[in-house]
């Protein structure tokens, strides 16, 4: 994550930020028929880290005197990402308030999310 900064350009924090992945066999349940429900919070939270370096959001909180804490996460299960499936991740501030901003993370297998 730390490269990242350096080599993907910065973006303003009301576009969507995309990130790919793909499933492979670390990533699936024991029955190795979809990706394990822990792993999708795990790409969630490379997801948000990327998100908030792109858009310097973590550097102007920081500024501030501020910290980054996630609250709660509500996912709802939808599709299955099979084994070896290329996945995409889209973030975007989804409300934006003074003090608290919620974001809204959509995880799709290359595909139109919003």
């Amino acid at each position: 994550m730390l490269l990242t900064a350096k080599v993907v350009r910065c973006v303003s924090k009301l576009y969507f930020v995309v990130i790919s992945g793909v499933c492979i066999t670390t990533d699936v349940d024991t029955l190795l028929y979809h990706m394990n429900n822990a792993r999708y919070l795990r790409e969630l939270d490379f997801a948000r880290v990327d998100f908030y370096e792109r858009t310097g959001l973590y550097k102007k909180i920081r500024q501030k005197g501020g910290a980054v804490v996630q609250g709660a996460c509500t996912i709802r299960y939808r599709r299955f990402v099979r084994p070896f499936s290329i996945f995409k991740i889209t973030s975007k501030v989804n409300e934006n308030g003074e003090r608290i901003s919620h974001l809204l993370y959509c995880q799709g297998l290359n595909e139109n999310v919003f």
